[in-house]
């Protein structure tokens, strides 16, 4: 594989850093939803789940030189937790969120750990800031899971809640994967 250019690199870079300030406003549109009112949390969570996959596929698409086929699997998983939602349309309670949250939670918590070992193979300083965020998402995602499974909170505030802090350790990753990864992953 050949190297990439600044220019190539620069704008992996940008890709990543936005890729992960989306989620970040994805959070802050479902704290506010639950004050807008306009539309039920599931809706909403199945309409995220596709931008998801569509911000991860261009992700891929844009990237897939420097960052290898992650976005791709990303992409993928959330293209089929947006389609459980068509399928379950205005069914969808809770508990059918919730059990979508976890089998999405699961399969992308598959796809850090192949990357983690991607990176730990090539003796990688990033591997210790992807296990952190691995560790965090894990317990942010049962939480979250939970809550909306129990009905401890409204739905739409957990999604906020959740989407935000995953938004959160999302940049925390791309940063690090930007400052300290200088050459495409195989």
């Amino acid at each position: 594989m050949k190297d990439l250019s600044k220019k190539e690199l620069k704008s992996r870079d940008i890709v990543l850093i936005i890729s992960a300030i989306i989620l970040l406003f994805v959070g802050v549109f479902f704290f506010l939803e639950k004050y807008i009112n306009f539309v039920e949390g599931n809706q909403i969570f199945y309409v995220v789940m596709l931008i998801y996959f569509g911000i991860e596929f261009i992700n891929y698409i844009l990237t897939k030189k420097s960052t290898g086929m992650n976005s791709l699997y990303i992409s993928l998983v959330s293209l089929i937790a947006s389609v459980s939602g068509l399928l379950y349309g205005k069914t969808s309670t809770s508990t059918v969120i919730s059990i979508t949250l976890g089998s999405w939670v699961v399969a992308m918590i598959v796809i850090k750990l192949i990357r983690i070992e991607e990176l730990r193979s090539k003796l990688n300083p990033i591997v210790f800031i992807n296990l952190f965020t691995l560790s965090m998402f894990i317990l942010l995602s049962f939480l979250a899971v939970v809550n909306i499974y129990k009905e401890i909170t409204n739905v739409c505030l957990m999604m906020g809640f959740f989407y935000i802090v995953y938004g959160i350790l999302n940049l925390i990753e791309n940063i690090a994967f930007i400052k300290l990864i200088k050459e495409p992953i195989k």
